[in-house]
């Protein structure tokens, strides 16, 4: 009649057990060394050998207990290198799909002035992307309106002269409020400062 295994060994988590297995040379050795141990007390001290296979039994939970353990620690460890590489992932997706949003919104300008003093009052808006913008709308720092349009055609450049003098003391001198192709709104100025999106 074949042995029956003690409860606790099906009770081992396949961690574990992948963890027993891959240091069975040093389970061995460490139950050989147990053996050896004990049968030198029993020698020595007269010990009653009808306990000897409770003690083996006891020192293989010990080992097991060990490796049960040890592979806890490594799977707390790989559980916590698993949460930091999603958080990377999700923060890099993130900043990706921010440069997405803005991939076309930087590539709208607006520009006041010229090379000469006749051209102070002229303000130029470039739309360098590879798509339409829509419901433009070019303003002073004092709020005033200058200038609408509905869109502006990939590549295209729209000049028009101020109303009024632009005062380059105030900042931004001119700002552009835009919607892209993506349906969302930003504001760019004259001075190269992109915000947004609001919507």
């Amino acid at each position: 009649m074949s042995p029956t295994a003690p409860p606790w060994v099906g009770a081992i988590p396949s961690k574990v057990a992948a963890g027993i297995r891959g240091h069975r040379g040093l389970a061995l050795a460490g139950l050989t060394v147990a053996l050896l141990a004990l049968v030198v007390a029993g020698i020595a001290f007269g010990l009653n050998w009808g306990d000897i296979p409770t003690w083996v039994l006891a020192g293989g939970a010990i080992v097991t207990a060990y490796y049960a353990r040890k592979a806890f620690r490594e799977q707390s460890k790989e559980m916590r290198l698993l949460k930091e590489q999603v958080k990377d992932q999700q923060c890099e997706r993130e900043r990706e799909a921010a440069e997405r949003r803005r991939a076309q919104a930087v590539k709208v300008f607006v520009a006041v002035g010229g090379l000469t003093p006749d051209m102070a009052e002229l303000v130029r808006i470039c739309n360098s992307s590879d798509q339409p913008i829509y419901d433009l709308a070019a303003s002073r720092a004092d709020n005033a309106e200058l200038q609408r349009l509905p869109h502006l055609m990939p590549g295209d450049v729209y000049p028009f002269h101020a109303a009024a003098p632009v005062d380059a003391t105030v900042s931004p001198v001119v700002w552009l409020d835009f919607r892209d192709a993506a349906g969302l709104h930003w504001r760019t100025t004259s001075r190269g400062e992109l915000t947004g999106p609001r919507g």
